[in-house]
């Protein structure tokens, strides 16, 4: 009852109070006390959870809170925020909009400038509004690829990158300190203030013309991209890409693509996509069946609902769809920014650029870096550390090329320091015309590639677990269940031959067993090299209930003699890892296929 008690002394909002008075009415001890009993955590990806009444939940309540914490943390940090100001956009879902205005409210409360977008956004846009405007911080409201129930709240800090720790712990202490609401924060400064302004359409014009100077390959040699038969087939998965998708490929002179109706405006409900995550088996079936209507359709291109993430399926010389991985995309696009690079700087010196992608992605950049003699960086999960990561090297003097996660996230200029889906988008497009001009394809782009760097098979799937306890068994037995009460290292007939835990900052391939990689308490990440050259990283998801693992073989000397089947071998070693480590029977753990 003193939770009920504290929630409805604080909470003003007719909606949610009646939520929780509801719940007292039904007895409902179980759902308070999972709504009111914790709080929601401030962290490096901000706010993500269920839209509803709590201090568990995304409400009006907690959004201002967590902006108050942030514009506490901003006002004795920065100097200069009542200058810059902050950038504030948001999508499509349920409470974007009123979530976005009550945060815009808290700050204009302060008397700091506030730039809110009129209208739905993409993600990218947010992270280059910070820069481009040169505010102190961005605000994206936004749950990404979740279902329909939730919601989120991402930050951005003054050079257009996620935020990483500590500002985070900072600006969660703020919130700590900031519970009561600030009583001029109303949302009806939106509209009187005027600090707040509306930065489109200006905003996504000078985006457009900054991608397009920055990534198009036909304006750099100055000559018109060539006008193809084959169509592309665009969906935006009921979110907020299409707009912006349709003016790239306008900017770029690509023909408009085809849109897939039913899923190319914002729509809450994802009516025709539950989990609208483009990764996802089963995704991309509406639109396939748009492209099927087509018959010049070839490629569909497809973002997220917030926009920031990207992938292609094409059509197969048989009239099937291929839909590639995030890694097989990944690997495209470096080979083509290293091809054009190389024909724009015949005599460049290559190791003054480089290529960054996550842990969890495949290694053959890696390989190919190697080879060729440009600089490759390894990061952590996550944006925030890719795109911090790209902005230290370039003020370094190493123009970074290329950035990318395997979750199909991709930045192709620094010019978004973030996984960009639109500029992924129409680089795509582009792509296409310059492939189906010579009778190729992004299948024989791809089998060129490895025909020249090897090939490297990738696995990587997930498990759902709504249990913490329960992971945190699995991975104390996969620390002590092994001889002698440490690591398991034997999988079936493969062994382990180095051991990397981000949890505990142990890593065997450093002479002092001390990981080079940030450590986080907070999270799950280990990661087997085999003695066969194989890799299985095993994480927990920081924004999901997943258990998360990604498996690959790449090329190397090591894999080199081993089977002649790398793709077989590797299916192997992930048959008994699932089996042998992670025990989903055992564990009660979820197979979402």
């Amino acid at each position: 009852q003193a939770l009920v008690d504290e929630w409805l002394a604080l909470d003003p909002h007719e909606e949610t109070r009646a939520e929780i008075q509801a719940l007292v009415e039904k007895g409902d001890v179980e759902e308070l006390q999972k709504r009111l009993g914790k709080r929601m955590a401030f962290g490096t990806a901000g706010l993500r959870g269920r839209i509803g009444a709590g201090f568990n939940c995304m409400n009006l309540v907690t959004v201002q809170q967590a902006s108050q914490g942030l514009c506490a943390c901003l006002e004795e940090c920065d100097p200069s925020i009542r200058e810059g100001g902050v950038m504030i956009g948001y999508d499509g879902r349920y409470k974007s909009r009123a979530f976005a205005c009550i945060t815009a409210a808290v700050f204009l409360s302060r008397d700091i400038p506030v730039w809110l977008a009129s209208h739905v956004v993409p993600t990218p846009l947010v992270a280059f509004g910070v820069r481009h405007l040169k505010c102190r911080a961005g605000i994206m409201v936004t749950a990404s690829h979740n279902p329909k129930a939730d919601n989120g709240y991402k930050v951005y800090w003054n050079q257009g990158c996620q935020i990483v720790s500590p500002i985070d712990r900072q600006i969660e202490e703020k919130i700590l300190a900031n519970q009561a609401l600030w009583p001029a924060a109303v949302a009806t400064l939106c509209e009187s203030s005027s600090l707040c302004k509306d930065p489109l359409p200006e905003l996504l014009e000078s985006y457009l013309d900054a991608i397009y100077g920055k990534i198009s390959h036909y304006k750099a040699r100055g000559l018109a991209v060539p006008q193809i038969p084959q169509q592309v087939v665009y969906t935006a998965m009921h979110g907020v890409g299409y707009e912006s998708v349709k003016g790239a490929f306008a900017k770029f002179g690509l023909a408009e693509p085809i849109p897939v109706a039913e899923q190319v405006y914002p729509n809450p409900e994802f009516p025709t996509a539950s989990f609208p995550n483009p990764e996802e088996r089963g995704a991309l079936r509406v639109a396939t069946e748009c492209a099927a209507k087509s018959s010049t359709a070839r490629l569909i291109i497809a973002t997220d609902p917030d926009a920031d993430r990207c992938t292609i399926s094409e059509k197969q010389a048989d009239g099937t769809w291929r839909q590639f991985t995030g890694d097989q995309i990944g690997l495209i696009i470096a080979d083509t920014l290293l091809r054009r690079w190389r024909a724009a700087h015949p005599d460049g010196d290559a190791s003054k650029i480089a290529m960054v992608n996550s842990a969890v992605s495949s290694k053959h950049i890696r390989s190919i870096a190697a080879r060729e003699g440009f600089m490759y960086d390894e990061t952590l999960t996550g944006f925030k550390w890719l795109g911090s990561r790209s902005l230290a090297l370039e003020e370094q003097g190493i123009e970074v090329l290329f950035a990318y996660e395997e979750a199909i996230g991709y930045m192709i200029t620094t010019i978004v320091p973030d996984k960009d889906g639109v500029s992924a988008s129409v680089f795509m497009g582009e792509l296409a015309a310059e492939l189906y001009t010579t009778n190729s394809s992004f299948a024989e782009r791809l089998a060129e590639i490895e025909a020249k760097y090897g090939v490297c098979p990738t696995l990587n799937s997930y498990y759902l677990c709504y249990d913490p306890p329960t992971i945190t068994r699995i991975f104390d037995r996969l620390r002590t269940g092994g001889a002698e009460g440490g690591y398991m290292r034997e999988c079936g007939p493969f062994r382990v031959e180095h051991i990397r835990d981000l949890h505990t900052g142990y890593d065997t391939m450093q002479p002092d067993e001390k990981a080079v990689l940030p450590v986080s308490a907070s999270s799950e990440m280990i990661t087997y090299h085999f003695e066969d050259g194989c890799l299985i990283t095993l994480r927990t998801s920081g924004t999901e209930p997943k258990v998360k693992y990604y498996c690959q073989r790449p090329p190397s000397e090591k894999t080199l003699v081993h089977s002649q089947d790398p793709a077989a071998e590797l299916a192997h070693l992930v048959e008994c890892f699932v089996r042998e480590f992670l025990q989903p029977e055992q564990n009660g753990l979820q197979n979402p296929l």
